[in-house]
């Protein structure tokens, strides 16, 4: 967990400086938890994000967005640590133009995660968040995986009959973000999955 001047000096950095962080790839087959921010780690009630947490952009205009609800990430924490599974960011905040990678990851650590960020998603124009999933997918060793999001603009419900997001997506709402019951089942898939991998590894070796 981050202070808030600790977080703070993690976004003037990111802010001042062209850089962007780069991940290395994560160990094949980890479990992967694609982590998405708004309607997931907050809700409808949530309280604002602080001001010096803001982008500079948002200060200027005077917009203020929620924050996130520690509660939830608490959730998160727990999928992470009873899974093992790693967080690639596959949300808008960690995109560049908004707090880039390493500024999400420091407000994520703020509200109190502690699991480990192994990555993000990349962003393509006119490219939606199901596209940036499967590309991810694409370039990476396979392994289980679980996307948490509450697909506010229908992108992944669109796709959601294809194979590598049927069964395998917990849809949040704005209205609650990531509650107990989407949490357990968000375990029981990254469970299935991984005992399905092990299964397989246990028939090839005999």
């Amino acid at each position: 967990m981050m202070t808030l001047s600790e977080a703070e000096k993690v976004l003037s950095a990111v802010f001042q400086s062209a850089d962007r962080r780069t991940y290395l790839p994560p160990v094949p087959g980890a479990p992967i938890v694609f982590l998405d921010f708004d309607g997931v780690l907050n809700a409808d009630t949530t309280a604002a994000l602080p001001w010096s947490l803001h982008t500079p952009y948002y200060i200027q205009i005077q917009k203020r967005v929620f924050g996130l609800d520690a509660t939830m990430v608490r959730r998160v924490n727990r999928l992470c640590a009873v899974t093992g599974a790693k967080v690639v960011l596959s949300t808008s905040w960690a995109h560049p133009g908004a707090w880039d990678a390493e500024g999400a990851e420091a407000i994520l650590r703020y509200f109190g995660f502690d699991g480990e960020v192994v990555g993000r998603t990349e962003r393509r124009m006119n490219i939606a968040r199901a596209w940036e999933i499967e590309q991810w997918l694409q370039t990476h060793a396979p392994c289980p995986y679980v996307i948490l999001d509450d697909d506010e603009h229908d992108q992944l419900k669109r796709v959601k009959d294809r194979p590598w997001i049927r069964g395998r997506w917990v849809q949040t709402t704005t209205r609650y973000g990531l509650t107990d019951p989407e949490t357990e089942q968000a375990i029981r898939i990254l469970r299935e999955q991984t005992a399905a991998v092990e299964q397989k590894a246990r028939e090839e070796a005999a």
